[in-house]
């Protein structure tokens, strides 16, 4: 099986929900400050944004995040065209306990899988490191912590 190159940190069942006619977004690029239509397979991805082979080679599986993401959202999806569906028709009776669970567990997951969320979280852990480093701690203690960053 072939790997997932492009990785969407938006999922695209989310981004289809704003294409048009013809499954166009619409996107505003910040730094060239221009705006610009493109299909939801092109928009809000990494190449090899999830993969992380320490863990894939712990679990035993390629792109073990990837492969989970993906699983978790076909049960959003779900979930989210139950509610889009409701709210069309101005009646989400319909939704559950289990769908708004599903739901809060989405906007948290989409909250955290972000390239600023994960820059942020690197952020933190540098500076953990550098505190530990700075009472003392053992190359070896940081490292089995998972914060080997170099000496800061």
């Amino acid at each position: 099986m072939s790997k997932v190159k492009k990785q969407h940190f938006v999922p695209r069942f989310y981004l289809e929900n704003f294409t048009d006619s013809k499954s166009n977004i619409y996107a505003f690029d910040v730094i060239k400050c221009e705006s610009f239509s493109t299909t939801t397979e092109n928009i809000a991805h990494q190449k090899y944004f999830y993969d992380y082979e320490p863990l894939d080679q712990f679990i035993g599986r390629e792109q073990t995040i990837e492969k989970a993401l993906a699983k978790s959202e076909a049960e959003q999806a779900v979930v989210l065209r139950k509610l889009v569906g409701g709210l069309k028709v101005n009646d989400v009776s319909a939704f559950t306990k289990d769908d708004y669970r599903q739901l809060a567990d989405y906007i948290i997951t989409q909250q955290r899988r972000t390239p600023e969320s994960r820059i942020k979280g690197t952020q933190l852990a540098m500076e953990l490191e550098r505190q530990l480093r700075a009472k003392g701690a053992s190359d070896d203690f940081i490292k089995e912590q998972g914060l080997d960053y170099g000496k800061i």
